[in-house]
């Protein structure tokens, strides 16, 4: 069996801060249900909140839990055939590599000495310093009773660890660069691993639609904040498809100006919750979002167009279904084919030309457009834009 043992605090300390809005002690119990943890073991002596939080979680995830308060009543806990995953107090543990590692078997995670300087992670050699994650063979847990039963159990294992000469495996620095890794140790750090996660999720690239790029500026700056709130990503969502509805019920009527601009309006805030939801959500977890969501607003286009078009229902559908297949066939290769594909700029194009009267020509041409980039973009092997969605 596998076991985990993660720090849920002492007693008058200020509680640990939270990343991305989520408690760094259920952002353990997560990494280590990944990897393949059986039974969770909080060490503490009364603090609430933490202590709380990760029994409900081990509750719903239905794990075996136990709660200590010294490192002698470890041993007890721990058999000689099981493996025990040792998680730092602070440790912000969400890197793919790491779960890989610490499934191959008994070992320490560490960094190289020249990635780390300054991070707060403790040199365990001239060559490298522990990441503050390893798993251990049971039967080591025992030493602990030669320790005094208030020694810190973490400290004292990485320790019984490195004397019984487990094999050392270092970890990619790009790990902590991205924010995927890393000790937050009061407000200030857990802040600066937010940011860094953050920014290595709205990495759009230059050629993306401009739209994409807006929205990704947008999140960077207000991330910290909405992430805070739990519901923040399913009210983006619901927002945009309440005004991709809105725009549909304005094309029906007749409103085609506040149709196209109401459908342009739902991408930016698509995007949004998608993002928020990834912010939220561990690296190593998979985007639980249908992927169909993305069709959403090329579904509204398309719905919209063909009402705001005249003439038999073959004529009306064709420009906008051709519309619709061009900007979804084009690949990533100029700020041009960017903008062909931009959802927003486009719908907001129609918009602004029907208050004239000239929706139709202006549909026509952004699909004009649209086909002109998809013919001349790049063969990128399975590279797809994301399209402003």
């Amino acid at each position: 069996m596998r076991v985990a043992l993660i720090a849920t605090g002492e007693r008058g300390a200020d509680p640990a801060p939270s990343v991305a809005g989520r408690a760094l002690v259920l952002r353990q119990f997560d990494f280590a249900r990944a990897c393949g943890v059986e039974r969770v073991i909080g060490y503490g002596n009364g603090a609430p909140e933490e202590a709380l939080a990760l029994a409900e979680a081990a509750v719903r995830a239905r794990i075996a839990h136990s709660a200590i308060a010294s490192s002698h009543a470890l041993v007890a806990l721990v058999e000689w055939a099981d493996e025990l995953i040792v998680l730092e107090p602070g440790l912000l543990p969400e890197a793919p590599v790491a779960i890989e590692a610490l499934r191959r078997g008994p070992r320490v995670l560490s960094f190289s000495a020249g990635a780390v300087r300054g991070s707060g992670f403790e040199r365990i050699d001239a060559a490298n310093f522990w990441s503050g994650a390893l798993i251990m063979p049971g039967g080591l847990v025992d030493r602990l009773e030669q320790l005094g039963e208030d020694a810190d159990p973490h400290a004292a294992l990485l320790r019984i660890a490195l004397q019984a000469r487990l094999p050392l495996d270092q970890l990619p620095p790009s790990v902590l660069a991205d924010g995927r890794w890393g000790l937050a140790h009061g407000d200030e750090r857990a802040a600066a691993l937010c940011a860094r996660r953050v920014r290595a999720i709205a990495r759009s690239g230059p050629l993306a639609p401009p739209s994409r790029r807006l929205v990704d500026h947008a999140f960077v700056r207000l991330a910290p904040r909405l992430s805070e709130r739990p519901y923040a990503p399913a009210a983006s969502l619901l927002l945009a498809g309440l005004l991709l509805c809105a725009g549909l019920l304005a094309a029906w009527s007749g409103w085609t100006a506040t149709a196209f601009t109401a459908i342009a309006a739902a991408p930016p805030l698509l995007q949004l919750g998608r993002l928020l939801d990834r912010v939220r959500r561990a690296a190593f977890q998979p985007q639980p979002l249908p992927r169909w969501l993305g069709w959403l607003p090329d579904g509204a286009l398309l719905a919209a167009g063909i009402m705001a078009l005249e003439g038999p229902w073959y004529g009306r559908l064709f420009p906008p279904l051709v519309l619709i297949v061009a900007v979804r066939a084009i690949t990533r290769g100029g700020w041009w084919r960017a903008l062909a594909a931009d959802r927003v700029a486009g719908a907001l194009a129609i918009g602004a030309a029907a208050l004239a009267g000239a929706e139709e020509p202006a549909l026509m041409a952004w699909a004009l457009l649209a086909l002109t980039a998809a013919i001349a973009s790049p063969s990128n092997a399975g590279q797809r834009s994301s399209t402003g969605v």
